[in-house]
């Protein structure tokens, strides 16, 4: 499926609307139509994801910058550049991002508006909070009236014969500028919007450019399929984990310049999707690089690597938790409910991956990230050689940094052994920025700046701490066990 192509999927505010503007002004020119749809992402804190915006194009100016919208903005849009430190300043940017939604090749499911007042629910009173042990308000956490219909769109699903390394490709898909609305089916596995099924090497296939929103069960599914390019595409309002790989053997796929708004919890599927991520990560041999996500209910990307594959894809002899790391880089999470970056449960890559027998540590490299209005900014949890470069983070919540365990590569039940910190190849924090509060130096925002292991050894190399005041919000403290610190 090939549609027009519509020059830039998505941009960025160039100066801040404000609630009850009817224009907004872009940062970079587009060849957007009159009549098309577009959203404008939230850039509030962690309880304000349900704040971005569908509106619809009816004017634009002479230079492509300008459009005006067809009804009022309701929420304020933020576009500005912060300027945090006195000595050593930095230069932030708090910018809402704005995609478009239209193509002229749609797929969608059957949308009857007049089922929608009878299932929709009203917005929480007092807000959605996403932290595991609040008490919620309303039903199922909803944001807001939404539409309900039977929550039963439409799929596209691509289903060959598993081949070997080497063998001719048993299908290809190729989808570019084409609009995916109203799909996905809840409570139903293997529904999705698209759904790559257990194909074996795919390199021929790919998503560019493409729109999906409103889906019922996540985004793009790849499963036991590899080296799959996701690219330039937007999606918004997706129940569920978005951009979602299944059983923890699909390597080699590429997802880059992606734009990922509002996913939210579903209890329409399995239980991953109650705490969705709009990157959900099960091999890290997998490449992501320059994608945002932007006012989420729960995690930007989670790299959840079991020690042994899901589903039909089962093996004792294979585990995706010590696999060699593919690339995460230049990546940008703001505004959701949980963590930008989670890695968790444990990640101990090795030299030569995925085996029990090698116990050569291999470094798993996380760089260039930024997130901020999260709830925590970056987390590893019982994991070794994990190290994160080159951060920037700030009005985190709770944490900017968090590193909760650190655990031996050859046994996670070998947890008291002697343990000989290796500062090459063992946890690093180093290159970054950790900023409190970026519009309050006298009262941080952040809790905590960065929180260190509470045994074992992590390298804190290079980074610095801006707007933490006082003693009540540290900007590095150790964790605090039975009422104690460590």
């Amino acid at each position: 499926m090939h549609g027009m192509n519509v020059g830039v999927t998505w941009t960025y505010l160039g100066a801040t609307s404000i609630a009850g503007a009817y224009k907004i002004t872009l940062i970079e020119p587009v060849v957007w139509n009159v009549g098309s749809e577009i959203v404008i992402t939230t850039t509030g804190d962690k309880f304000s994801p349900g704040q971005s915006e569908v509106k619809r194009i009816v004017g634009k100016s002479a230079d492509n910058k300008t459009l005006t919208l067809n009804s009022q903005l309701k929420y304020t849009h933020l576009s500005e550049k912060r300027t945090v430190g006195t000595q050593k300043p930095v230069d932030i940017y708090v910018r809402a991002e704005v995609a478009l939604l239209t193509r002229n090749v749609v797929f969608q499911g059957n949308n009857d508006d007049s089922w929608a007042p009878l299932l929709s629910a009203p917005t929480c009173p007092s807000g959605f909070d996403p932290s595991e042990f609040a008490v919620q308000t309303c039903f199922l956490g909803r944001y807001g009236p939404e539409l309900g219909t039977d929550q039963f769109g439409a799929t596209i699903m691509l289903s060959g014969v598993m081949g070997q390394p080497g063998q001719p490709e048993s299908v290809i898909g190729r989808f570019s500028n084409v609009e995916l609305f109203h799909v996905g089916q809840a409570y139903r596995l293997g529904r999705y919007p698209i759904h790559f099924h257990m194909n074996g090497d795919m390199p021929s296939s790919y998503v560019s450019e493409c729109a999906i929103h409103q889906s019922f069960n996540r985004a793009t599914n790849i499963h036991a399929s590899n080296y799959i390019t996701v690219e330039r595409t937007v999606i918004y309002d997706i129940m569920g984990g978005a951009f979602f790989l299944e059983d923890g053997i699909e390597i080699g796929n590429t997802f880059k310049n992606n734009l990922a708004i509002f996913v939210k919890t579903s209890s329409s599927s399995i239980n991953e999707d109650i705490t969705p991520a709009a990157f959900w990560a099960t091999n890290p041999n997998n490449t992501y690089v320059g994608n945002t996500v932007a006012g989420c209910s729960h995690f930007g990307f989670w790299y959840r690597l079991k020690d042994t594959p899901d589903g039909p894809s089962y093996t004792p002899n294979y585990h995706p938790n010590k696999v060699l790391m593919g690339k995460f880089d230049n990546n940008t999470v703001h505004s959701t409910g949980r963590f930008g970056l989670w890695i968790f449960p444990q990640y101990t890559p090795t030299s030569k991956g995925w085996t029990n027998k090698d116990l050569t540590p291999s470094v798993a490299v996380f760089s260039n990230f930024v997130a901020y209005s999260n709830d925590k900014g970056a987390e590893f949890d019982q994991s070794n050689n994990v190290q994160f470069k080159n951060m920037i983070i700030w009005d985190s919540y709770t944490t900017a940094i968090e590193a909760q365990t650190v655990f031996r590569n050859e046994d996670v039940n070998s947890y008291y052994r002697p343990f000989f910190f290796d500062p090459i190849k063992g946890p690093v924090v180093s290159d970054t920025i950790i900023i409190g509060s970026s519009t309050d130096p006298q009262n941080s925002y952040t809790q905590v700046g960065l929180l260190v292991p509470w045994d074992r050894g992590e390298l804190i190399s290079n980074v610095s701490f801006y707007n933490f005041p006082d003693a009540t919000t540290p900007a590095i403290r150790p964790p605090v066990i039975h009422g104690r610190c460590s």
